[in-house]
């Protein structure tokens, strides 16, 4: 429940009991494109081809779309409805969505990876570095690579760093489950035909790398 009392949704598919996919997004309102990634990221999760399913059959995914529905409602900024980044409040959790969104993460079992989508100047993933502490530490490198394998230049930047003071999702994630976290920033402009189609992407090597497929 948000501070304004409405609903913070959340869905969840694929297996029971399995390590869990965390997908998350509108923190920040006005962060469409991210929005739109989040959607076809998603939309690629639920197909019937032989590696959705594999990967439905192995892994759980749970989607928050909407972690800022005050904000989104009213046509705010960066904030909720007391003014708050809430992007920001990962750890003093003062605000009713972050608290929300806490105990939710703390209801679904074992984390596998966390990807939080937003909006920005250009296409970027903000990751762990390389050898980060915790499970999977090779995951957002070999991602980003195989990315740029894909894409070339057209390839998400990926930027890699840790800040234990910024108390963003990425951050709290990392530290509390010792898991990869990624922001996932999609650029302003970028168009949405190549949004989706990179989200896409994303979706197939995310599962593949999960799954521990060369595909």
């Amino acid at each position: 429940m948000s501070e304004a009392g409405r609903d913070i949704e959340a869905l969840t598919f694929g297996a029971e009991g399995a390590p869990v996919l965390v997908l998350m997004g509108r923190q920040h309102p006005p962060e469409i494109t991210g929005a739109l990634a989040l959607e076809a990221f998603v939309g690629r999760l639920l197909e019937s081809d032989p590696l959705a399913v594999r990967f439905r059959d192995g892994f759980r995914v749970a989607v928050a779309p909407v972690l800022n529905p005050d904000g989104v409602a009213l046509g705010q900024w960066r904030h909720n409805t007391r003014g708050v980044d809430i992007n920001r409040d990962w750890g003093p959790f003062t605000q009713a969505e972050t608290r929300a969104a806490r105990d939710w993460l703390a209801s679904l079992g074992e984390l596998a990876v966390a990807m939080d989508f937003h909006s920005t100047w250009k296409d970027t993933l903000y990751t762990q570095p390389d050898g980060a502490d915790g499970s999977r530490p090779e995951f957002a490198g070999a991602l980003s690579d195989r990315l740029v394998h894909s894409l070339g230049e057209g390839a998400p930047h990926r930027d890699a760093s840790h800040n234990p003071d910024l108390a963003t999702s990425k951050t709290w994630i990392h530290e509390t489950y010792k898991i990869p976290a990624l922001t996932y920033e999609v650029g302003d402009s970028t168009p949405g035909d190549e949004t989706i189609r990179i989200a896409r992407l994303a979706a197939e090597e995310t599962m593949a790398l999960l799954l521990g497929e060369n595909e």
